[in-house]
């Protein structure tokens, strides 16, 4: 299962990063260069350094951070009841793509 979720968010990471900037309507930084896509990734509560789950989707954002120059945004649930706070908080701080890693936070997407 681990290695399903890292092969999909590397593929959807990459169909993301790899397009190219849009010439109209896209945004830019102050340099005049593209803004990076934010990627949020709402952690299980079981947590980072679980050896399971929630470290396999961190390393696959971390990998596309390097690779594809995203703009990470992480946070970790305590808790179930956490879950659809932490996805809209992810949502409404301008991320573009976000992960809900683990099955339980489906009803909460």
């Amino acid at each position: 299962m681990n290695l399903r979720i890292l092969v999909a968010l590397c593929a959807v990471l990459t169909v993301f990063g790899c397009g190219k900037p849009s010439d109209s309507g896209g945004s830019t930084t102050a340099s005049g260069g593209s803004a990076k896509l934010k990627v949020g990734m709402v952690f299980d509560s079981g947590g980072l350094g679980d050896k399971s789950f929630n470290d396999s989707a961190n390393a696959g954002l971390t990998k596309a951070q390097t690779d594809l120059g995203i703009e990470p945004k992480t946070v970790q649930s305590a808790s179930e009841k956490d879950y659809a706070v932490n996805l809209e908080a992810m949502a409404s701080s301008g991320c573009k793509l976000v992960f809900a890693v683990g099955v339980a936070q489906g009803d909460a997407l």
